[in-house]
């Protein structure tokens, strides 16, 4: 009797055949993987937009709402209280225009919103500080002023638009951007 040997191993056919699978499968894989990363990437955009915006929201709706008794613009020639008799709405639309905002102590404090750079700063006591980095950019800026009756506290409203500065375009991502807008009351009064 005759014994046959077997030689462990894959013939040709098999080996074939697991990468021809593999040749099917892995493009699926890489590209759920590539998916999934750019949504990470998305995500992380978001976020940090967010952050950021959230920040500049909280910290002038704060330094506004605590120390501001008035509001006024500077477009060059000069500050201008717009915000001292009743009247329409006052508008500093988008450009570099200083917004003065005194406070209690009649110390003037100011947010500057810089076309060039497309950054917010504040300043007080000759201290600027940039409330966005260079991973955001803000635009389409605005702060507005109404007194609607001689008695009444002027309220004051502001919006701008952050949106992340990626450092290479990626047309898969699309812009991620996001508006934001608040309007508070002036509680302090300043006599000017």
């Amino acid at each position: 009797m005759t014994q046959k040997v077997r030689h462990a191993g894959y013939t040709l056919i098999e080996v074939l055949i697991v990468i021809m699978l593999l040749g099917i499968i892995m493009p699926a894989i890489f590209t759920i993987l590539y998916a999934v990363l750019q949504q990470q990437a998305k995500i992380s955009e978001i976020t940090e937009t967010k952050r950021q915006g959230d920040y500049i929201v909280q910290f002038m709706k704060e330094k506004i709402t605590r120390e501001a008794g008035g509001i006024e613009f500077d477009n060059g020639s000069g500050p201008v209280n717009i915000c001292n008799t009743p009247g329409p709405l006052q508008t500093s639309s988008t450009g570099t225009e200083w917004t003065y905002l005194a406070d209690s102590a009649s110390d003037n404090f100011r947010f500057v919103y810089d076309s060039d750079t497309q950054t917010i700063s504040f300043t007080q006591n000759a201290v600027t500080t940039s409330l966005n980095d260079s991973r955001t950019m803000v635009d389409n800026v605005s702060f507005e002023c109404r007194k609607p009756t001689t008695y009444s506290s002027p309220s004051v409203a502001f919006s701008f638009r952050v949106t992340y500065n990626r450092s290479t375009p990626n047309a898969q991502l699309g812009t991620t951007s996001l508006p934001y807008q608040s309007r508070l009351r002036i509680t302090r009064g300043v006599s000017y």
